[in-house]
C-alpha cells in the first residue's frame, strides 16, 4: 500500500493556494477583474437558460 500525505497537509496546501489566488485576483486592474465577471456570465448564460431563467450576460467593447 502507498503512503497517504496526511488529510492535514492537503488541506493546508489548499488553503494557501486559495490564499494565493485571492490575492492574485485583487492586485488585478479593474478592467481585468471585469472582464473576468463578464466571462463568468458567458459561461453561466446557457446553463441558466436551461433553466428558463431570462439572462443578458454584459458585452464589452474591446479597443
Amino acid at each position: 500500500m502507498g503512503t497517504m500525505e496526511p488529510v492535514n497537509d492537503v488541506l493546508q496546501r489548499l488553503l494557501k493556494a486559495k490564499e494565493d489566488r485571492r490575492k492574485e485576483l485583487a492586485r488585478l486592474p479593474i478592467e481585468e477583474k471585469v472582464k473576468i465577471v463578464v466571462r463568468m456570465q458567458h459561461m453561466a448564460a446557457p446553463l441558466l437558460r436551461q433553466r428558463g431563467k431570462e439572462v443578458h450576460p454584459w458585452t464589452l467593447d474591446e479597443k
